[in-house]
């Protein structure tokens, strides 16, 4: 039985592996002069002839089949564990058997040689173009989660562009020469009253009725989340003005900043947008017990909206006191007093009570039923005139992000 092993390969091997040369992949300086073999990095037939020497015994018992170097497990696909069966192993001449003790072996050896250690390639003998993903654990649990659906036109943009342009001066043939000489340069300090319009935009009034119209156009329930569809406020724009001389444009809104405030800014709106605050919200609901119905009111708080409605308020009376009556444009349904104001109705009245005219722009859903109040229409036929933007609502549609 062999009771030494022989560490010159190992040896050799290293030494021809030196880590003295700057690259080590180039054969070693020293070596090479004095008639060595010359090896590089990966050259393991010494080491693996070592093993074989050790496992066979030298020249001792039968022939044992060739030693070749492990399959990294990193090059192979992870397949699951089997067990092994058990069978002798033959190591340094004697028969051993790896499920049997010491006090059970039947085998009439005493000594005891420890395994040798299994190697494994290195990891960064591998290219990690060639790892296999992993095909278990987290990542395979990983479930991606469902995305909203996207509200999109079916219309190119250019397409949008020239069918809504034809329909607003089907709608308003008045308009039809201010609009279609929108490049031409109007001096703005002629006085024209009956032409002079002063825009105001209630934006989260109208971007709110645009979702909503929208989301039930495309099929969508209206308890179902998506994704809000980017908004042209170019398009809006051209409803509102229809290439009339603009004296005041204001558009006031809640933060944060989004891609239609940056558009309005590069059309010339002046634009206030306000931080929301958290406040008490009492909502209430029936609830019915014993055959009789109860109100329960339920108290939550929510950031929201305020003093948005009050500072378009103070716009709009500004015009009214610092200009001659002309014609206002109120993109905004609403009608309900707001906390520190009367509401946009009132300020509505006071407009047509001193000889403007007023061009109320909303979605139908967001109007408010003042409005549609027969005793007001009557009185002021003449001078108040309601625009429903569901008509447009494919126009208001971008391909730009929101």
């Amino acid at each position: 039985m062999r009771t030494g092993f022989d560490l010159s390969p190992v040896i050799d091997l290293l030494d021809a592996l030196s880590p003295t040369p700057t690259n080590p992949f180039l054969p070693n300086p020293t070596t090479v002069a004095a008639g060595g073999v010359v090896r590089s990095l990966g050259d393991f037939p010494a080491l693996w002839q070592f093993l074989e020497d050790c496992r066979t015994g030298g020249d001792s018992g039968p022939p044992q089949k060739e030693l070749t170097p492990p399959p990294s497990p990193l090059l192979q696909p992870e397949r699951r564990r089997k067990r092994k069966k058990k069978t002798n192993v033959t190591f340094g001449g004697s028969v051993i058997n790896p499920g049997s003790s010491s006090a059970t072996d039947t085998n009439d050896h005493t000594d005891t040689t420890e395994e040798i250690p299994r190697l494994a390639v290195p990891r960064f003998l591998v290219p990690a173009s060639v790892a296999p993903p992993p095909s278990h654990g987290l990542a395979a649990l990983a479930v991606e989660a469902p995305r909203r659906p996207v509200i999109s036109s079916r219309l190119p943009a250019s397409e949008r562009k020239a069918q809504l342009m034809q329909m607003i001066i089907s709608l308003f043939p008045a308009d039809a020469h201010t609009l279609l000489n929108l490049n031409l340069k109007i001096p703005q300090n002629i006085n024209l009253p009956n032409t002079n319009i002063h825009v105001f935009i209630d934006n989260s009034n109208i971007l709110i009725g645009f979702y909503e119209l929208v989301k039930k156009l495309k099929g969508h329930p209206q308890n179902t989340h998506v994704r809000a569809p980017s908004f042209s406020f170019h398009n809006l724009s051209l409803i509102l003005e229809r290439g009339r001389i603009t004296v005041k444009k204001v558009l006031v809104g809640s933060l944060p900043i989004t891609s239609v405030v940056r558009e309005a800014e590069a059309l010339g709106y002046e634009t206030s947008m306000l931080e929301r605050v958290r406040k008490e919200r009492v909502s209430k609901y029936q609830s019915s017990s014993s055959g009789s119905e109860s109100t329960t009111s339920k108290t939550r708080t929510a950031k929201v909206e305020q003093a948005v409605d009050e500072i378009l308020h103070l716009k709009i009376l500004e015009s009214i006191l610092d200009f001659p009556p002309s014609t206002i444009v109120l993109a905004s349904g609403d009608a309900a007093a707001g906390e520190y104001s009367p509401g946009f109705f009132r300020v509505v009245e006071r407009a047509l009570e001193r000889g403007w005219k007023i061009e109320l722009v909303s979605f139908k859903k967001c109007l408010s039923f003042q409005y549609k109040a027969r005793d007001f229409k009557e009185k002021w036929s003449r001078s108040f005139r309601f625009i429903p933007l569901d008509q447009f609502a494919e126009f208001h549609l971008d391909d730009s992000p929101a």
